[in-house]
């Protein structure tokens, strides 16, 4: 009899810690689940973050190719605008030399000295309005290259919001 109640009471120690390892595994199971749960939710948030910054490097792609068809325009115009200059210049060249011509002229006959005088003034404008038209391109060019380097520097700020720790370009 004394043997079967040594076996009942190591049964109930049995049980007692079969019951002790079911707590312990509910409480880490409850744990493992916490972790879980918490897990999940930066899987979450970094699942967001990662949408926004693809939707800021999009939306910075078209802005840098807006930029750079603006840039391509801006030196368009550019090249445009000095090839009227040089053709200014040939012919505010050939004007001068005109000048010359009618200078010599003026020596062989006097009854068109006034209206040569006249035509020298009016060569005078041109020459006048050539360069402030130069001087107009060249103020054009420099604020179009100011706009542009501001748009570079907000590009840059703005990489800079979305991931400040990123590489620098």
């Amino acid at each position: 009899m004394q043997r079967l109640k040594d076996v009942q009471r190591q049964i109930r120690t049995l049980q007692a810690k079969a019951q002790r390892l079911e707590r312990q595994a509910e409480v880490k199971t409850a744990a493992i689940e916490a972790v879980r749960a918490e897990t999940e939710d930066l899987l979450a948030q970094i699942d967001e973050r990662v949408t926004s910054a693809v939707e800021a490097s999009e939306e910075l792609e078209r802005r840098l190719a807006v930029t750079g068809e603006r840039l391509t325009a801006a030196e368009t115009r550019a090249e445009a605008t000095a090839s009227i200059v040089a053709e200014a210049m040939e012919r505010l060249e050939d004007a001068m030399t005109r000048v010359e011509d009618a200078a010599g002229r003026l020596l062989e006959v006097s009854e068109r000295a006034g209206s040569t005088a006249k035509r020298i003034a009016e060569l005078g404008e041109i020459a006048e309005h050539a360069v402030d038209w130069e001087g107009r391109m060249a103020a054009a060019t420099r604020t179009e290259a100011d706009a542009a380097q501001r748009i570079t520097e907000a590009e840059r700020r703005l990489l800079d919001r979305i991931d400040p720790g990123g590489s620098s370009n």
